[in-house]
């Protein structure tokens, strides 16, 4: 019998087409017949996706030739560092991460360890433990690809590694560490993969190995075949001729120093590189590029991930369908972000958390599941209560929601599903971690049905299933024993579930978007190749505050230098396998979509010298592709008829809302017959009418007490304290930081507003009225105002009607009103005032005049004015309407009978291109007019 050969062995397959073809001639050297048996090869393959091409190139050459085939076992390298954990004694990554936890609260409390953590974390602080505990298991398990722990580190890096005392804090910290993970009776994760590496288990049948186009395995790995390599042939396939074998070591990795002068010969340089503008501009050049092929010839890689989106919608527009093999994470999912919601809410209770979690589509479906109207209504009610009424926590909601004693608060949808939610927290609190979450999921998806065909679904069940094999470890009794309080196991459980793939099984494409190391083993022709650019290809690892790039080179881990050669090799291998026939079409990023500057990947420079000059004139010059930051487009218009059953018609206006309509009719159409108001939920302290009404709330009530005949500094303490009673009642005690500075700003208005009312007694004027309303009926609606105060003087009997400004600036009251000229606007909008063409913008204090000469209860001269109580309190005061003559009010009164015709006709069309100060911008993504449908034919006139 012929003694079977052991060894290891390289195989150069050259680079004259893609790798998977060139695999197949390994595995099935000659002609197929009947059966080809490679049940007794294991193949190590880089990816999944590249292990799935192999398996296809297999079955289409079988098939050609009507044979049967028994495949050969394909895996990728991350088979060989499986340990089962869980259900043996290997502790599982939830229990090392809480282990860690524990550790550094008990150990860091003796005073230890001053070198690596010079600052004390506060005693007790689960979050800093967590998540450096989680920190450290990552640099064990980047040690562990090197088969070394942190107690191998001084010897393995010699005399010169950096910082010896804080490397002997951190082996202090492992062996502690090490010493709990025993005391539980499991064994740490890194040293059972070390030691499995030692000896790793195959399936029986195997009798060879074929490392196929693996550019980069660990040094842990290289460790595991060499031990094989004793009882069976391992072969190392290289994709490259025989004639660069000085370029690579034993296991096909490429030498550094080799690669760092190797010459790219990138053909027609000038027509293949291609630069253009962010993300959006490369997915476009990209698909240009399809189209030239006819589609189904070309292959895109991405292996800048930030593109795809881009480019799968380019390619559905193009009329093709992508195919993206690659497993989307499950912090992308709908189901970690509900998880992370629901632990803001648990652990904050603040309300940017409750409304989060509110705004989650699951978490609304399960606290509403059969009303979406009221859905909008808690929706709407919560952005009302946080907008007036500023409450920062989930209590201060609820009490707020509640209103009084008897239930019958401002907000019943707010406060019924808040006292469901306090029970949520509550059971949530009481039971062990994974019950606790366990719990909480069963209610939100309770009755949820899952179709299979769905892609969607399938992805669902995906992170299902990782969610559930997490709480499967926090489950474990050893991980119970911690006594890791809830909140802590919830984030522990999203750190451990974070990156973890869902891998739905993607249907079929016209063209297929692959990662950088799946390119070389598609056929396609074409290779379109988007994001060549510096940090991605080549790419570069963030640096790591353990493990820099120098001392990783002394532990013998991969290097950036390592990184950059495998990058070129694999790039050249693209280039040459399409060299006769075929091409390969490079897409360099000029800036990312928020305007960040990217660089051309270092690997295109890599050209003759005598090329290079020009090589980089052309990667630095201005992209033939960029993004023209143009106005958004209109994809669809809105609709804005009325409800069902109500009538767009207008029966009563206040003198405010002439301004609304004279500023652009269907902004009013907007706000005054579909009631739209924006509610701006983000608010963290007054806005500008919050502001307003406080002054004119302290205002109204001191005058109405007679606050004004004491001087004054009696007068001014009467204000503050009615103004701080108003912002009480309304924020709660103790007030907000912003609004207490708010408040302050208010008071020192109020102040300034006292003293000038002294001067006005002493003038001798007196008020006679304040928040005076008034109503009248022209032409067929009724115009309604209510005039802040209304002033006499004792001597003469003049009338002043007086409004109060809170705005940041003065304004006088001709300005707010008028604009000098023929403005574009309505024909009745462009009048005279003392004796100059004008445009009136603004009727409300004409029509205030108007309102009190058709109540007749104050009669004889009047003048209008304005109480500006602006920011710079010394330019407080009174400021009149100086010129505001008859012949301005009987054009004013003009304006405001067309106001009044034009809306009973409801005419609400066309919007105005732009407005002062516009409530609904994020409505007009376009043109104005393209925007919407005009509510009815009377809009359009």
């Amino acid at each position: 019998m012929t003694q079977r050969r052991t060894g290891i062995e390289r195989i150069f397959v050259g680079d004259d087409g893609p790798l998977a073809a060139k695999v197949c001639e390994v595995l099935l050297p000659g002609a197929v017949e009947g059966l080809a048996d490679l049940g007794d090869w294991l193949v190590v393959a880089p990816t999944r996706q590249a292990g799935r091409r192999l398996r296809e190139e297999l079955a289409r050459r079988c098939a050609e030739s009507e044979s049967a085939l028994l495949p050969p076992w394909v895996v990728t390298p991350a088979h060989f560092l499986r340990v089962e954990s869980g259900g043996g004694d290997v502790a599982t990554e939830s229990l090392a991460v809480g282990v860690w936890v524990e550790v550094l609260l008990h150990e860091l409390g003796r005073g230890e360890f001053a070198s690596l953590f010079p600052v004390r974390p506060a005693p007790g602080d689960y979050g800093w433990a967590l998540h450096t505990g989680a920190m450290l298991h990552r640099l064990r398990r980047a040690l562990a690809e090197g088969g070394l722990l942190i107690a191998d580190i001084p010897e393995a890096a010699g005399e010169s590694i950096p910082e010896p005392a804080r490397w002997r804090d951190l082996s202090s910290l492992e062996e502690r560490y090490l010493a709990r993970i025993q005391g539980l009776g499991a064994r740490d994760p890194c040293q059972a993969q070390i030691l499995a590496c030692l000896d790793p288990e195959l399936p029986p049948e195997v009798e060879r190995i074929l490392v196929a186009g693996v550019p980069d395995p660990a040094p842990i790995l290289t460790r595991a075949w060499r031990h094989l390599s004793t009882r069976l042939p391992v072969d190392v396939l290289i994709h490259a001729p025989a004639s660069d074998a000085d370029l690579f070591d034993e296991w096909g990795r490429p030498r550094a120093e080799a690669w760092a002068s190797e010459v790219l010969d990138i053909p027609d340089p000038e027509h293949r590189i291609i630069l253009a503008g962010a993300e959006a501009d490369q997915s476009r050049a990209a698909v240009d590029l399809v189209r030239e092929v006819g589609g189904r010839g070309s292959v895109v890689g991405v292996p800048d991930r930030s593109v795809a989106p881009y480019l799968i919608n380019e390619l559905e527009e193009a009329g093709f369908q992508a195919f993206h093999p690659a497993p989307g994470a499950v912090s992308d999912h709908r189901v970690y972000r509900l998880l992370r919601a629901w632990r803001d809410l648990t652990a904050r209770r603040d309300y940017h958390a409750l409304r989060d979690f509110l705004r989650h589509a699951d978490a609304l479906r399960a606290l509403m599941p059969a009303d979406r109207m009221e859905a909008a209504s808690l929706l709407e009610q919560l952005d009302r209560c946080r907008s007036e009424h500023l409450p920062a926590t989930v209590e201060a909601v609820h009490r707020r929601a509640r209103g009084r004693s008897d239930g019958t608060g401002p907000y019943p949808v707010v406060a019924r599903v808040l006292d469901e939610l306090a029970g949520w927290m509550e059971g949530f609190q009481r039971l062990p971690p994974a019950d606790a979450v366990a719990a909480f999921l069963s209610r939100v998806y309770a009755g949820v049905e899952l179709a299979p065909a769905r892609p969607e679904d399938r992805e669902f069940t995906a992170a299902a299933a990782e969610v559930r094999a997490a709480l499967s470890e926090l489950r474990d009794s050893r991980f119970e024993s911690l006594g890791m309080p809830t909140d802590v196991a919830m984030e522990l459980l999203l750190l451990r579930i974070r990156d973890a793939p869902t891998r739905p099984d993607p249907g079929p494409g016209d063209i297929e978007l692959e990662g950088w190391l799946e390119l070389p083993w598609n056929d396609a022709a074409q290779v379109v190749i988007t994001g060549m650019n510096e940090g991605v290809v080549p790419e570069s690892r963030c640096s790591d505050p353990f493990l820099p790039n120098t001392l990783r080179a002394q532990l013998g881990l991969r290097t950036v230098e390592e990184r950059f050669a495998r990058d070129a090799f694999l790039l050249r291998g693209l280039i040459e396998s399409r060299r006769r026939d075929g091409r390969v079409m490079l897409i360099v990023g000029r800036s990312t979509r928020d305007g960040d500057v990217l660089r051309p990947s270092r690997l295109l420079f890599r050209c003759r010298d005598q090329d290079l000059p020009a090589r980089a004139e052309s990667l630095f010059a201005e992209p033939l592709r960029r993004s023209i930051r143009a106005h958004a487009g209109v994809s669809f218009p809105l609709r804005s008829a009325p409800p069902r059953g109500v009538e767009p018609t207008v029966n009563t206006l206040h003198v405010t809302a002439f301004r609304d309509y004279l500023g652009c009719p269907f902004r009013f159409y907007l706000r005054r017959v579909l009631g739209m108001e924006p509610l701006d939920d983000r608010k963290t302290e007054m806005d500008a009418l919050d502001f307003g009404n406080l002054v004119h709330h302290a205002l109204e009530q001191g005058i109405k007490r007679g606050a004004h005949l004491d001087g004054a500094e009696p007068m001014a303490g009467v204000l503050e304290s009615i103004a701080t009673g108003w912002a009480l009642e309304r924020y709660g005690s103790p007030l907000p930081l912003p609004v207490e500075i708010q408040l302050r700003a208010a008071v020192q208005r109020l102040g300034a507003a006292a003293r000038i009312q002294q001067e006005l007694v002493r003038q001798g004027w007196e008020t006679v009225a304040t928040e005076h309303r008034l109503e009248a009926t022209i032409g067929g609606i009724r115009v309604v105002g209510k005039i802040d105060r209304i002033d006499r003087r004792l001597d003469t009997g003049l009338l002043r009607v007086l409004d109060y400004k809170t705005s940041e600036r003065v304004e006088p009251p001709r300005k707010a009103h008028l604009r000098d000229g023929r403005r574009e606007a309505q024909p009745y909008a462009v009048g005279s005032a003392a004796g100059k063409t004008v445009t009136w913008t603004n009727l409300q204090l004409p029509l205030y005049r108007m309102l009190l000469e058709h109540e007749g209860h104050f009669t004889g001269p009047m003048e209008l004015a304005y109480f500006n109580l602006p920011r710079a309190v010394q330019e407080s005061g009174v400021l009149t309407w100086d010129d505001f003559d008859e012949e301005a009010f009987a054009s004013a009164m003009h304006c405001a009978s067309g106001v009044i015709a034009d809306v009973a006709a409801q005419r609400f069309w066309p919007p105005a291109e732009r407005v002062e100060y516009d409530d609904f911008a994020g409505l007009f993504t376009g043109e104005p007019s393209l925007c919407f449908v005009p509510p009815d034919a009377g809009a359009r006139a």
